[in-house]
């Protein structure tokens, strides 16, 4: 009994927040397992998300509409106490249902299990050894986002905005 009285308290109390704007009801984005790895000279920002696409996204998709994930990262030097941008990258993939497939770009999935499987497991290219700089201090920010022609305000039921900021150095050899 005094479980359910402070479950409904609880509940209740969560209510309330949201209606402030202080908590959200959807689940939150999770990003784990960053690092960022050199291959051929060039810097890749790999890390996995978990919650990408909620109960609440997949009842969009299960409709017909489309939706885009997109991640976009920005490196900055900072040198002599001056930042400016060096490069931006930006992965878009559609993610759509169609018949009894759900689909990534062009690729079919029977499962939407496998589907996020594929679409949890992120890698992004941060810096290419052209623009490989020597000295300074690098930032790279990486956004998260969802979007759809069809559905206005989408981020709205992601729980929080998620974001990476990655600081480091290249050591000169």
């Amino acid at each position: 009994m005094f479980s359910s009285i402070t479950t409904a308290i609880s509940n209740y109390a969560r209510v309330i927040f949201a209606v402030l704007g202080l908590v959200s009801l959807y689940p939150n984005v999770e990003i784990n397992n960053v690092r960022a790895i050199e291959k051929r000279g060039a810097i890749y920002a790999q890390f996995t998300t978990r919650s990408l696409i909620n109960e609440y996204l997949l009842q969009i998709i299960d409709s017909g509409i489309d939706i885009y994930y997109s991640v976009e990262a920005t490196t900055y030097l900072t040198t002599k106490g001056r930042e400016r941008e060096i490069y931006r990258n930006i992965l878009i993939k559609r993610i759509s249902h169609r018949g009894n497939s759900y689909i990534l770009d062009n690729e079919g999935f029977r499962s939407w299990k496998k589907l996020l499987t594929v679409l949890n497991t992120n890698s992004i290219l941060i810096l290419p050894a052209e623009k490989r700089v020597r000295g300074g201090t690098i930032k790279t920010t990486i956004v998260l986002k969802i979007f759809s022609d069809a559905v206005p305000d989408l981020m709205n039921l992601w729980g929080n905005k998620p974001n990476i900021v990655l600081n480091y150095r290249i050591n000169e050899s």
